[in-house]
């Protein structure tokens, strides 16, 4: 809720735990330890604002049935986990 409101502006009423990621593989860009939780949140208010113009340069909505082809890697795996309803993916 916190990541949600510092990063568009938008609050939510409600918050439920959907998927977790854990990716421990290293490549050559980076040897990081990434955790990544899926959250659906509901009763969403407010207008998205543009809260860190240095990290994103805009916010567009999609049907997770209708999502555009070019989605950023490193998300790819809990979106697909997230359509999939799958709760927990370990990779290494």
């Amino acid at each position: 809720a916190r990541e949600l409101e510092e990063e568009t502006g938008l609050k939510a009423k409600k918050h439920t735990f959907k998927s977790l990621f854990n990716n421990t593989k290293k490549n050559e860009s980076s040897d990081k330890h990434y955790i990544q939780m899926g959250v659906l949140m509901e009763g969403v208010e407010g207008e998205a604002e543009l809260c860190e113009p240095d990290r994103c340069y805009g916010w567009h909505w999609f049907d997770l049935k209708e999502l555009p082809s070019e989605i950023f890697a490193p998300h790819q795996p809990l979106v697909r986990m997230l359509i999939e309803e799958e709760v927990f993916q370990d990779f290494e």
